[in-house]
């Protein structure tokens, strides 16, 4: 009685794998969800790919129709690799070593330039501030970041890098430093998160002798100056976000 009991099941078991539905074959080595992923990849385009990403690509072709804004990333992480370190007032007239953060993007914007930008740019963050005001969407690399004090005047600058980073000459972080939006510094002798809120893109005036100073350089040809379009404010690009 037994046996046939067992015989049974046996039969019906096989009878069941017989009708299964067959298991799709997987290629070998072929990652789980792999044909998903590509799909979804070349699905992509620039309004579906994640924000970060589309991000960076708007960034890259920024640097790329105004080439002033790759230099003065390109400055700035010079003075970056040199160490340079932080000190209140330093101004590039005064000190080689040491710089305070108003300090720091001038001699930027000179190194750029080989032109003395006090009256086009100014000295201190006070000064640097009157460029022309854009909102967060519209920052892109080689804009001016700023924090601003409990009284509204500005009292940090920095460079925006692209990506989310930052990069400055910073008390708290003893000298030329990449940060992010926010940081802490020290606020009368505290620990304190501040943040950048005011954003700053660079006049056609001083673009123009940011795009001059390249060419005495030999990175740009004299044309470049008549076929580049300066941006002040938002751009068409940056517009169909």
């Amino acid at each position: 009685m037994a046996d046939s009991k067992f015989k049974t099941w046996v039969t019906s078991s096989l009878a069941g794998l017989a009708f299964a539905s067959p298991t799709p074959a997987i290629a070998e080595n072929t990652p789980p969800n792999l044909s998903n992923t590509v799909s979804n990849v070349q699905a992509a385009t620039p309004d579906t790919l994640r924000p970060s990403l589309r991000q960076t690509m708007i960034e890259n072709q920024q640097m790329e129709q105004e080439p002033w804004r790759k230099e003065i990333l390109k400055q700035a992480e010079i003075l970056h690799k040199e160490n340079i370190g932080y000190q209140w007032g330093a101004k590039p007239e005064t000190s080689k070593s040491s710089l305070d953060c108003s300090g720091f993007t001038r001699t930027v914007l000179q190194n750029v330039s080989h032109t003395n930008l006090m009256k086009l740019f100014g000295q201190g963050t006070s000064q640097q501030i009157n460029q022309n005001k854009i909102s967060e969407s519209e920052l892109r690399p080689g804009d001016l970041a700023f924090i601003m004090g409990p009284d509204g005047k500005p009292n940090h600058v920095a460079f925006y890098k692209g990506n989310g980073i930052f990069i400055h000459d910073s008390q708290s972080q003893g000298g030329v430093a990449e940060t992010g939006k926010k940081f802490t510094a020290k606020e009368n002798g505290k620990d304190q998160e501040v943040e950048f809120t005011e954003f700053r893109r660079l006049t056609p005036e001083i673009q123009k002798a940011l795009l001059a100073g390249m060419i005495k350089d030999g990175i740009l040809k004299d044309s470049i100056i008549a076929q580049t379009k300066y941006s002040s404010t938002i751009t068409p690009m940056q517009a169909r976000r």
